[in-house]
């Protein structure tokens, strides 16, 4: 049996290395001065219970009940420590109560075998320390890198953790411990290092999806930047031939002015003029914005809406370079958008119904994205997003989810509303 104050003292060492854990494998929202007092608060209050049950006779026999108290306000703390505050905060909350047990486990069997508290708390030490260097050396990057994405059910993967706590609680503490049933030390062994494996080769496993739906976005970006420099090589191309074109019209056209003067035939004079201003208007040499990226998307959707019968306004004020965000990234965002609003009108019978705005422009060090759309029926959200359902079928809706991505990612403001039929999206993003 291990004596009272070697277990609070066991329990004190663990709840350090588990704050270690939730310091080192959570993307921090605040910084080390608030992240810290939130550590210390969590040491206190947990702290409190385990002198009140291990050194005191106030809450004898209420293992389980001061248990779940702690592992609540563990989890209370990895979720305000977190900088996303959903069940990816909870699943790393659980995999620290986890993390610990191992040193946990060996050193009531430590202090069992040679009854020196010293020793105990030492061999646990050591293995609190060595398994944290070995995770933050084989899995931190991984657990992190895997943490990026909020695609995974990451409420589902919290039973993994939390079952393995569970068995091993009852196996090692509850309703008795395990120095009260040796024959069970094996099976702890081995529950431990299994507990291990599926952690490293799960975690790795999330990570290599990650890089590759990294890598496939990677690809998307580039085919978004490609796409712009051939619109803009197609829009320069086709200005250098209406130009060649309008060159050598215009020899004719001085021709003729000189001829209709000397007959004194202004109206004809002025036909040509107008003509020849028509021509000149038809000349695709707009320029929306500075960015090449951004401004050959534009472009590319604008004519598309010319040849749709799609009244398409524009007002972008990007600059030829961005500093604090991928410009491919933001153009695949805006690419996205446009589709859907592109999308959204052609469904709409009336074609001078059919409107799709786009404004861009800078708000002190961020840039504001905004597009609208008309649309025809009703626009249903999803009820575990919240973003509008596609009307395209199975396959479809991933441009909303993209932009939800890149939002998080960028820790940028994302909003859209439906107001008098228009859809309209908002994005306040750095520049």
């Amino acid at each position: 049996m291990v004596s009272p104050f070697c277990s609070f003292l066991q329990y004190r060492i663990s709840m350090i290395f588990l704050m270690m854990f939730l310091l080192l494998f959570l993307t921090l929202r605040y910084n080390r001065y608030i992240s810290g007092i939130l550590t210390l608060g969590c040491l206190i209050g947990t702290g409190i219970l385990d002198y009140l049950y291990f050194m005191t006779e106030l809450c004898a026999g209420g293992l389980l009940p001061i248990t779940i108290v702690q592992i609540v306000i563990v989890q209370v703390t990895a979720w305000l420590l977190s900088d996303y505050r959903d069940f990816r905060a909870f699943f790393t909350g659980i995999s620290s109560a986890t993390y610990v047990l191992p040193g946990n486990i060996i050193s009531m069997a430590v202090f069992d075998y040679t009854r020196q508290i010293v020793t105990a708390l030492l061999v646990q030490t050591a293995i609190h320390g060595f398994l944290l260097v070995i995770l933050v050396i084989m899995l931190r990057w991984h657990y992190l890198n895997a943490m990026e994405t909020d695609s995974m059910n990451w409420k589902r993967l919290c039973v993994i953790p939390a079952l393995f706590y569970a068995v091993a609680y009852t196996m090692t503490c509850w309703p008795y411990t395990i120095c009260e049933r040796k024959e069970i030390w094996l099976s702890a062994f081995f529950l431990m290092i299994l507990m291990g494996v599926i952690y490293i080769m799960g975690i790795k496993s999330f990570s290599q999806q990650h890089m590759e739906n990294d890598l496939e976005r990677s690809n998307e970006f580039l085919e978004i930047y490609a796409s712009g420099l051939r619109r803009e090589a197609e829009v320069l191309r086709e200005s250098e031939m209406n130009l060649k074109l309008m060159r050598h019209d215009s020899r004719h056209v001085y021709q003729m002015i000189g001829v209709y003067l000397e007959e004194g035939k202004t109206e004809q004079i002025k036909s040509l003029l107008e003509q020849m201003d028509t021509k000149l208007a038809a000349v695709p040499i707009r320029r929306f914005c500075e960015n090449i990226t951004i401004n050959g998307i534009i472009s590319g959707y604008e004519a598309k809406a010319r040849k749709e019968n799609i009244m398409f306004t524009c007002s972008a004020d990007v600059p030829k370079h961005l500093n604090e965000v991928n410009e491919f990234e933001l153009a695949t965002v805006i690419a996205n958008l446009l589709e859907n609003a592109m999308y959204a009108v052609s469904d709409i019978e009336k074609t001078e119904e059919r409107k799709v705005s786009i404004r861009v422009f800078p708000v002190k060090e961020q840039l504001m994205l905004e597009i609208s759309n008309t649309f025809t029926g009703t626009c249903r959200f999803s009820h575990s997003t919240g973003l509008p359902l596609s009307t395209k079928g199975t396959g479809h809706g991933y441009g909303m989810r993209s932009v939800k991505a890149y939002a998080n990612k960028n820790h940028a403001v994302f909003r859209y509303s439906v107001e008098d039929g228009v859809f309209c999206v908002r994005l306040l993003t750095n520049m």
